[in-house]
């Protein structure tokens, strides 16, 4: 009984969201490099972005090669409040994603 009611609360969750969303949820982001926007105030700055969700993230490279920094930059919705293990995890993410997947046959 728990287990469905879990998934009633992920499936609530989720209603709104994008098929996109749920995807990068459930099998991660699919990135590729974009221009930067701004200029970093030292360093390099590398930035990605996923192809479904449109999740940006910025990376500043020192002279080594090393990522110093990392911020990422969502949607807005995209992220959910609260701790970790209140969270959905990607088993109940893939539960949804194939269930609309089924829908659309």
């Amino acid at each position: 009984m728990k287990e469905d009611d879990d998934m009633n609360a992920v499936n609530k969750l989720t209603n709104t969201w994008p098929d996109s969303w749920v995807t990068c949820r459930t099998i991660g982001h699919s990135w590729k490099p974009i221009n930067a926007e701004r200029k970093p105030s030292w360093g390099t700055l590398l930035v990605i972005q996923c192809v479904n969700c449109h999740t940006k993230r910025e990376d500043t490279i020192n002279r080594f090669g090393e990522v110093s920094t990392r911020n990422y930059i969502h949607p807005d919705g995209y992220l959910i409040p609260g701790k970790r293990e209140d969270k959905p995890n990607r088993m109940q993410y893939r539960r949804v994603l194939i269930s609309r997947m089924n829908k659309g046959k």
